[in-house]
């Protein structure tokens, strides 16, 4: 029995073929796995591509209108759709696409169960295929209000029975305090989106999209340069009370118009040094294509209840779409008011980086305008205004500075 025993341990023959029949099964496994792992890779690729795709076409349909979410994510899934990506075995693609808070993105994932060819002996890693990819907008959205004062409440303020409309464009206030935006009384502040970088104080109303803890808006026209300041027009206040016509230059002192006087201003740049641009009584200032740039000790506006003022701003030149620039070095508590009842055209930017901008009047203020934008430290409607700001920018040949109208760019961050 030892001898047959020793005889068969010593016989190879047959050997390889035993051994070959015990790893074909591994053999098989092996080579299941590398093709699954390589169709896996590929998808995963695919949908990728179909992702990103999908998300830039979806930020883009964002930046072009005001549509819902349900529009937006139909232009996601008809992108994903529109691709060749299912093939025989594999499961239908999950499609999802969330809009950001401040609808400043989009972020498309899609997933999907990839055929495999050693079925359910493979891991879910290699079945599985999910992907995701944000598209984020520059420039995002159309803006017209800007309160750029950084820390102190009411940074923008509506009271009694004030009324801020934003057509079509974004309210913002920097201010990080709880109340930093306040709505009090029975005043109503109405825009698209409305974000306080800070909180709210509400007795009054606010209509459209409210957020809070936004991060704080960057003077948008920070990088925008004074016009230059020439010698003096003027060497002392300029009292107007008669018809006339106001031509370009420095007038030191400032001006001041008043009783009847109907004023025109030529095409240019009115620089108000050292003094007030003052219309009062039942005085007019009429003018297009017309900047004011306000520079030195008291230099400001103040237009009362009975006068009228129809302004719009340059289309071209340093103060290219800007109707009103206060000087940057100017004192924060320094006021600019409205009070007027007939200042229904102010086409262009009201531009006043210190100081307050304050509106008063009983009438509406801005609803002429094809745009309106304010970008001021703060901004108060007291009592009874109804100020209107449209962002209609097709509807006139006055540019919209950089950093208020969207520039529609889109770009994977994600």
């Amino acid at each position: 029995m030892t001898s047959l025993i020793t005889t068969f341990r010593a016989n190879e023959r047959g050997g390889a073929l035993g051994i070959f029949g015990l790893c074909m099964p591994l053999l098989v496994g092996l080579v299941g796995a590398v093709t699954d792992y390589s169709t896996w890779t590929n998808q995963h690729q695919k949908l990728q591509k179909a992702a990103d795709a999908a998300a830039i076409a979806a930020a883009s349909e964002l930046s072009m209108s005001a549509g819902g979410d349900a529009r937006v994510f139909s232009v996601a899934e008809s992108v994903v759709r529109s691709q060749e990506l299912v093939n025989v075995g594999d499961g239908e693609i999950g499609v999802s696409a969330t809009v950001a808070g401040d609808r400043g993105s989009v972020t498309v994932q899609l997933n999907q169960r990839k055929a495999a060819v050693l079925g359910i002996l493979v891991t879910p890693g290699l079945t599985d295929v999910a992907v995701s990819a944000t598209a984020t907008l520059s420039g995002k959205r159309k803006v017209c209000v800007v309160a750029l004062e950084p820390s102190k409440s009411h940074a923008l303020e509506l009271d009694g029975d004030s009324r801020l409309t934003a057509l079509d464009c974004a309210v913002i206030s920097n201010s990080t305090r709880a109340s930093g935006l306040k709505v009090k009384g029975t005043a109503v502040l109405t825009a698209p989106f409305i974000c306080s970088a800070g909180g709210y104080e509400v007795q009054g109303r606010i209509e459209g999209q409210r957020i809070a803890d936004c991060p704080p808006q960057p003077d948008p026209l920070e990088h925008r340069p004074p016009p230059p300041v020439g010698p003096c027009r003027e060497s002392r206040k300029l009292v107007i009370e008669t018809d006339t016509t106001l031509f370009p230059g420095t007038y030191c002192g400032g001006i001041e118009i008043k009783q009847r006087a109907r004023v025109t201003v030529n095409d240019g740049i009115v620089v108000i040094k050292d003094g007030q641009l003052k219309v009062s009584d039942s005085a007019s200032l009429t003018g297009r294509n017309v900047g004011f740039y306000f520079t030195g000790s008291g230099a400001n506006f103040d237009f009362l209840s009975s006068s009228t003022v129809d302004l719009g701003a340059p289309r071209s030149g340093p103060l290219a779409g800007i109707l009103f620039y206060g000087d940057r070095s100017a004192p924060d508590t320094r006021e600019y008011k409205i009070t007027s009842d007939n200042a229904r055209t102010l086409l262009g930017t009201l531009y006043i980086p210190q100081g307050f901008f304050t509106i008063d009047s009983k009438k509406p203020v801005a609803d002429r305008s094809a745009y309106t934008a304010i970008i001021a430290r703060k901004i108060e409607l007291k009592h009874s205004p109804i100020l209107t700001l449209n962002a209609d920018y097709y509807a006139t040949d006055v540019p919209v500075p950089a950093g208020l109208a969207p520039s529609n760019q889109v770009r994977l961050t994600r």
